[in-house]
């Protein structure tokens, strides 16, 4: 009996002096480590939360890149673990870690670098866009990919015409447009945005052929495919002094797999109903 009840104190004063530790506030630490350092530590009981790239210049974030010209993308390695027995948390740089850099147009991966943090744990991609239009990116570490951190969808980003020197104030305009569902199935609406940018232009009006006779004159619009097929979509943007700007993307319009009912299967029906036999047979028979 009196050992139990000093089984139940020294339980008791275990849970007061893990509460009264976590109470008292994390500890905070900051230390530049390597992969494999991280890896000693998570032997040592350490939890590595994230190992993932803090951009410095995000092109997202600037007003436009311009075509031609070479732009770089720079940020640098970051890391955080905790250690929950001893309430600590840890960060800093993860030098020499491999980076990734993925540009996508239209939502199609486009292109793929490779590269590697310095000691310090800085990277820097430089790079170049030939064609004007909406991109996005993707940018992520070894560390992210090998523990199913990707990001999910690219950040997007503008690239603006190339201008010769001193036509700063030159007008252009680039016409693009997105759509969703990227690949809709027949019956479902599909929402299509106007994402077109242009400097010192007034756009009069929005023209939309859908690729299958319908049309629309509105800037943002909804239409239905009623077949499956490759549609060709063309925007057309008149401006005020009656010059015309068009683009066009094909949209694939199909029947998704997960969307074709298994009860639709003749195989699958002649299935049932032979083990819907079999399955009175056997009850027969046990009579």
């Amino acid at each position: 009996m009196k050992r139990g009840v000093l089984f139940i104190l020294l339980f008791f004063l275990l849970g007061m002096i893990m509460v009264s530790v976590v109470c008292a506030g994390k500890t905070y630490l900051t230390e530049d480590l390597g992969r494999n350092a991280l890896a000693k530590k998570e032997a040592e009981g350490w939890k590595v939360y994230t190992v993932e790239i803090k951009l410095e210049n995000d092109w997202a974030k600037l007003p436009a890149l311009t075509a031609g010209e070479t732009t770089s993308l720079t940020g640098r390695s970051y890391y955080y673990m905790e250690h929950l027995m001893t309430n600590t948390a840890q960060d800093g740089a993860c030098p020499e870690e491999i980076v990734y850099l993925e540009i996508y147009r239209d939502d199609e991966l486009y292109h793929r670098y490779e590269g590697k943090c310095d000691i310090s744990g800085d990277i820097k991609f430089d790079l170049g866009f030939a064609e004007p239009g909406y991109y996005g990116y993707k940018i992520y570490t070894a560390w992210q990919m090998e523990n199913d951190e990707i990001p999910e969808g690219p950040t997007q980003f503008f690239v603006r015409p190339a201008t010769s020197e001193g036509e700063d104030s030159k007008s252009w305009i680039v016409v693009d447009f997105a759509h969703t569902p990227s690949k809709p199935e027949p019956g479902e609406a599909v929402i299509f945005t106007d994402r077109s940018n242009y400097r010192m232009v007034k756009v009069a009006s929005w023209h939309w052929d859908f690729g299958d006779g319908a049309n629309s004159t509105e800037r943002d619009c909804e239409h239905t495919y009623n077949s499956e097929g490759t549609y060709t979509v063309v925007l057309t943007l008149e401006t005020d002094e009656g010059e015309s700007y068009a683009e066009s993307k094909e949209i694939t319009v199909q029947i998704s797999p997960e969307s074709i009912s298994t009860e639709d299967s003749p195989a699958t029906g002649l299935f049932l109903s032979l083990f819907a036999m079999g399955l009175v047979y056997l009850i027969m028979r046990g009579r």
